[in-house]
């Protein structure tokens, strides 16, 4: 994840194959912030090899972005049981995961929805710790399975699921650990990006991914797991107590208001010596009060 970190400060220049000869080329920042560069940039300020992070030696800046992301997970994993050959920082990881919004639209009001991409058709569908690439059809299963179920319970009941795509994406294919690409939705789409701009489905969305990471791992290590429990939100529920039975009726649910208008009414009768009517008119009248919210979320 790259969070923050100021303005970009990796000043480039166009490559000397590409310069024309009348031209005066100066070496110059992207003028953005950090966050807003890709992960070329990123993984260069970390300090990580040309080899991380530009294979294509600076003169393709498109696939260095999404190649360097396949050679930063192997970075991490040389020396260990994942990648026990390759040179790295000797990190273990369990897992891959690149989050993606994809293309398209439809010319009515239909959802694109959701795609997972994986890879196991490389080296023998082995990765080179003798795990069987499999392991990522199970993590990109897993991982539709949680979003798609969380978003139709909680959004949308008719989001789509597009289904599992087993293709060679280069991202899907180097990092020698189990790998899973998200397509989470169309971002051309304008019935997919209704959701897409809400704050509440984009957090429901990545929830719905650590949970199924969780479900994963615990599979793979038969190990129980415990999902850690939202944060109770205030929330309060309104009644209308009435000062007589027909308006008790009117405005609110039966249950709810009998039971508070029986006790307003024993009150009534112990202040005004057994009368049920109080000495202030006949007419109906109210009183909003909070009841505490005590449902599950």
């Amino acid at each position: 994840m790259k969070i923050g970190g100021g303005m970009g400060n990796i000043a480039r220049v166009v490559d000397p194959e590409k310069r024309s000869d009348d031209m005066e080329y100066i070496a110059e920042t992207s003028g953005y912030p950090r966050f807003c560069e890709g992960a070329r940039y990123w993984l260069q300020w970390s300090g990580f090899p040309e080899d991380v992070y530009t294979p294509k030696q600076g003169k393709d800046d498109y696939r260095d972005d999404y190649m360097s992301r396949a050679h930063w997970v192997n970075a991490l994993i040389g020396g260990t049981e994942r990648l026990p050959e390759g040179e790295g920082k000797g990190i273990p990881v369990d897992l891959a995961f690149a989050f993606h919004s994809d293309a398209g639209v439809r010319l009515n009001d239909d959802i694109i929805g959701t795609l997972g991409i994986y890879c196991t058709q490389d080296s023998d569908g082995e990765f080179e710790g003798k795990v069987t690439r499999m392991r990522s059809r199970d993590l990109t299963d897993i991982v539709m399975t949680q979003i798609v179920g969380d978003i139709r319970a909680l959004y949308e009941p008719d989001w789509s699921r597009r289904g599992m795509w087993d293709r060679a994406y280069y991202e899907a294919r180097i990092p020698n650990v189990p790998t899973m690409l998200l397509e989470l939705l169309s971002h051309q789409n304008f019935a997919d990006m209704r959701y897409g701009l809400d704050p509440g489905f984009r957090f429901t969305v990545c929830r719905a991914i650590y949970k199924a990471m969780l479900r994963y791992l615990s599979d793979q290590y038969s190990e129980a797991y415990v999902v850690q429990p939202l944060p109770r939100r205030r929330q309060q529920s309104r009644a209308v107590v009435a000062r007589d039975a027909r308006s008790a009726r009117t405005y609110g649910r039966p249950v709810r208001i009998y039971s508070l208008y029986a006790y307003r009414r024993r009150s009534l009768r112990q202040r005004h010596k057994g009368r049920v009517q109080p000495p202030y008119g006949g007419a109906a009248a109210r009183q909003d009060i909070q009841l505490p919210y005590n449902g599950r979320q």
